[in-house]
């Protein structure tokens, strides 16, 4: 999913203000380090720039120290990286369960929104080099529990919940990233540089989402989700009742 000002507009909303650049280090006495003062430096400098642009040098000018000093804390830049995710979960703050499954999911997925809007390089990290972050997974752990103690589903129905879980909330992550870029302009290339088919080209521009904000689009993605396991828990109940029907008529028998 990408959006090209071009194609579609910038969505409603302003662009997310730039925090305050860290500040590096003053020269004198060497710096004092550890694991949780190399992550929150880190975290800095990813809320500033992009993963590409992520060097361990920088982690290391900025605390006044050489990039071996960080390297014996993390032995090479993706182990740092794949910390720096664990960490984002680890710092997230799920909400408290709703009354009803659909509002906790919801809840849990703008919960998520907000966390990632702070931290721009979270969709980045969380799936460093195809593998999803290992914190991501006790995270959504709650999640799990909801979908077979609320939702009552289980087994195959349950994989299916939990993997369209994880498509949604990565889709949040993903709209988040397509509006920055969109502010930036980095996006898809003009209507006139794909095609110049007069059909296509009106039903190009009909995609335009001048109109629609940020929030539109991500309640969307959770109403999907929610329909989705709907259709999941119906599917569950009509496959028990059949299931259940020949034992009845046994019991006559």
């Amino acid at each position: 999913m990408t959006i090209h000002d071009a194609i579609i507009p910038v969505p409603g909303g302003s662009a997310p203000t730039a925090a305050a650049p860290p500040r590096r280090r003053k020269p004198g006495r060497p710096a004092r380090i550890s694991r949780a003062i190399i992550l929150r430096t880190s975290l800095q400098i990813l809320d500033q720039t992009t993963v590409d642009d992520f060097m361990v040098k920088s982690v290391a000018e900025l605390l006044g120290t050489s990039s071996m000093a960080i390297y014996r804390y993390f032995p090479s830049r993706d182990a740092l990286l794949g910390a720096v995710a664990d960490e984002l979960c680890r710092t997230f703050h799920a909400p408290r369960a709703a009354a009803t499954w659909q509002d906790t999911v919801t809840r849990w997925l703008w919960a998520l929104e907000r966390h990632a809007d702070r931290h721009p390089a979270m969709l980045y990290v969380l799936s460093l080099n195809g593998r999803v972050s290992r914190e991501w997974v006790r995270l959504t752990i709650p999640i799990t529990n909801l979908m077979v103690e609320r939702a009552g589903l289980r087994d195959k129905q349950l994989t299916i919940a939990m993997y369209l879980f994880g498509v949604t909330a990565f889709s949040i992550l993903r709209a988040i990233a397509d509006i920055r870029a969109t502010h930036a302009g980095h996006l898809l290339p003009r209507i006139a540089d794909v095609t110049t088919d007069d059909r296509e080209v009106q039903v190009l521009r009909q995609t335009r989402l001048r109109a629609l904000g940020k929030r539109e689009a991500i309640e969307a993605l959770i109403e999907q989700y929610v329909a989705g396991v709907e259709l999941l828990r119906r599917r569950a109940e009509g496959r028990t009742r059949r299931c259940a029907a020949p034992a009845r008529h046994a019991r006559r028998a």
